[in-house]
């Protein structure tokens, strides 16, 4: 292979690349990234970084690689997890626009267009070529924007080295990024991809032709249907991180979670840990059951009501309200009272079911997202949210965490991709042998899985078999996640089957701190600790030495994700 293209430039995509060069590939190597930022370091988003971003300076730069193979370090923290207990909500995600566009530039095989760009976005052929060739990247040069156009914003050239909060979430350091010696495309979406698997057509008109594909475009986060509003926010990546810190660094604000899985916890916890007034709203009768259980998902409902916050169990979301940003509006009413006619927002009748079985939400009749005001046009402002029991929740701030919807709409054809994925065989390889799929995109074995592990290690197996020409390889991995909620840490390794008895190994749910064992038929099949991380890894070694299961495995939902369990990208 003389040309090899990474799509997706975050973590899997990352390890993607890694492997490459340690699989002896020395042919060009093109990563392209939908985001501005080089690879970062998710799992902090939902908590350090919200709550204390000086928090982040005495943990040290995430760049280490060696840190990212220490069971215990920071990066290990799978918290984009099992949100499946969220996606039978049946949100479904908007798409994003694209970011902006080029003149249609096509490169020769082998080759990427004219005016592809080195990490940070010089261009080739541009006055900054010589510092933009391979293994020198320039972190300065903003990406060339296309004719009639004003450039993209400098941050457009990295992850805004002048803020502390972006380099200490770099996953990679500049060292590594020059030995990669790739060209880096980002802020650019790839939108589709030649039948023949050829050629990676990007969303500002250029294509990139090339040998081989690792598919690593991670997922979404799930939107709330009808109008964007402001103050509605999601967290799933570093510019969502950054515009909920700002709006909570205003003030004591009232907050409403949507959905009470693992970042939707964590949120909830950085929340209350700045002083805002929060409440968590769950669908089902207590968060977490699909992934923990009901004994266990009772004690994480223990400590939203520990950490101060309230949760709301068994209900789910009829509508937003919202009012011009800035107007006049008055108070819409409440905690308890019902909507009234007429109201803003998306709406869908009590009880109405969404398509993944929960409690939906459709676009109604509304007057749009935005109001006018002297010439320009204002996002309209959540003011509520409004409950399927008819209860009415003060909302300056809403955080939707109703799971991830795989980035796979570029590739939708039927063949290569669908909505809930890229299809793999076990060996991480789709139908065209030289298109390889790795991370919360990727379907391996008719799984998707969005563990941490999955971005970490599939690319390992996913790259020697595109190397190979074929499957010489599969892949297995021991699910896990690891989360932090209200000053404790939960780790979760294995698979839990329905009907599996749950034993305190060690210390005691009354005391917070605790060992508990999955067991089926005589047979360790997870563990969950809380605060007890080194009898935790105990269990976790041994569930991945003592062999295949030989019990049934519960089939992960549309979205069996985790920061170890279900994602991180």
């Amino acid at each position: 292979m003389r040309t090899v293209a990474v799509v997706g430039a975050s973590l899997a995509g990352l390890y993607a690349a890694r492997e490459l060069r340690a699989q002896g590939y020395d042919g060009r190597l093109v990563i392209i990234g939908a985001e501005p930022h080089p690879p970062y370091d998710r799992p902090p988003l939902s908590k350090d970084f919200l709550a204390n971003e000086g928090s982040l300076a005495h943990k040290g730069s995430l760049a280490d690689n060696n840190s990212l193979a220490y069971e215990g370090s920071l990066a290990n923290r799978d918290c984009f997890a099992h949100e499946e207990s969220l996606a039978h909500a049946g949100f479904l995600a908007d798409a994003g626009p694209p970011a902006y566009a080029h003149e249609a530039i096509t490169a020769p095989p082998g080759e990427a267009a004219p005016g592809g760009t080195n990490l940070g976005g010089a261009a080739r052929g541009s006055a900054c070529r010589d510092e933009a060739r391979p293994g020198k990247p320039n972190l300065g040069a903003p990406h060339p924007a296309a004719p009639g156009q004003n450039p993209p914003h400098p941050a457009a050239s990295g992850l805004d080295e002048a803020t502390t909060d972006g380099s200490l979430l770099t996953l990679a350091d500049p060292e590594e990024i020059a030995e990669l010696a790739a060209d880096w495309l980002l802020g650019v979406r790839a939108t589709r991809l030649d039948p023949r698997g050829r050629t990676v057509h990007l969303d500002d008109g250029r294509a990139v032709v090339t040998d081989g594909v690792v598919v690593a475009t991670g997922a979404s986060a799930r939107r709330l249907p009808g109008p964007r509003l402001a103050g509605v926010h999601t967290l799933r990546t570093l510019d969502d991180a950054r515009a909920l810190r700002a709006e909570l660094n205003r003030g004591p604000r009232s907050v409403v979670v949507i959905g009470g899985g693992f970042i939707g916890a964590e949120t909830a916890s950085s929340c209350a840990a700045l002083g805002h007034d929060v409440t968590v709203v769950e669908a089902a009768p207590l968060p977490l059951i699909p992934q923990l259980g009901p004994d266990m998902a009772a004690f994480c409902a223990g400590l939203h009501r520990r950490g101060g916050v309230r949760l709301l169990t068994g209900t789910g979301v009829t509508r937003l309200r919202h009012t011009a940003a800035g107007g006049s509006a008055g108070s819409h009413g409440t905690v308890g009272s019902r909507a009234t006619a007429g109201s803003h927002g998306a709406t869908v009748p009590p009880g109405a079911v969404g398509p993944r079985g929960g409690v939906g939400l459709r676009a109604a009749g509304s007057s749009g997202g935005a109001a006018r005001s002297g010439g320009r046009t204002r996002p309209e402002r959540v003011t509520a949210v409004e409950l399927t029991d008819g209860r009415l929740l003060r909302a300056d701030v809403v955080v939707v965490g109703i799971g991830a919807t795989p980035n796979s709409g570029w590739l939708a054809d039927g063949v290569l991709a669908d909505r809930d994925g890229v299809h793999c065989d076990a060996g991480c390889v789709t139908s065209l042998p030289q298109v390889v799929a790795v991370g919360d995109v990727a379907r391996v074995g008719g799984v998707r899985a969005e563990h941490w592990t999955s971005a970490t290690e599939q690319p390992r197996v996913a790259v020697r078999n595109l190397l190979a020409g074929r499957t010489v390889e599969t892949f297995s991995a021991l699910p896990y996640f690891w989360s932090d909620q209200y000053g404790s840490r939960i780790q979760f390794a294995g698979h839990r089957p329905a009907d599996a008895t749950v034993r305190i190994e060690e210390g005691s749910v009354d005391s917070g701190s605790f060992l508990a064992l999955y067991e089926q038929a005589g047979r360790l099949r997870a563990a969950l600790a809380v605060d007890r991380p080194r009898p935790f890894m105990k269990v976790r070694r041994q569930l991945r030495t003592q062999g295949p299961e030989t019990g049934p495995r519960p089939r992960p939902s549309g979205a069996e994700r985790a920061t170890g369990a279900t994602a991180v990208p």
